[in-house]
């Protein structure tokens, strides 16, 4: 299976989507709401390195507190996070 998982993501694209574009999962169980300062001090440091991953709809499927931390940046907020 995990075979499968490692193909698949070689298969998906990763592009740059308008950070308005990207929706929150309604149903989101995780308040993240405490590390978002340090996830925007790291995107400011070393810029995205994991992207956000979202269906095909805009909606995140993984990745709620990297969208908060990339409108809370205090140099240049991030209005076109990676996202696959």
């Amino acid at each position: 299976m995990a075979r499968d998982w490692r193909e698949y993501l070689r298969t998906q694209e990763i592009k740059t989507v308008a950070i308005d574009a990207i929706k929150p999962y309604p149903n989101n169980p995780r308040d993240n709401e405490k590390a978002v300062p340090a996830v925007a001090a790291s995107i400011e440091r070393f810029g995205f390195r994991n992207p956000i991953l979202v269906d095909g709809d805009g909606v995140i499927i993984e990745g709620h507190t990297r969208r908060l931390a990339a409108t809370r940046q205090t140099s240049r907020p991030t209005r076109w996070p990676p996202c696959a």
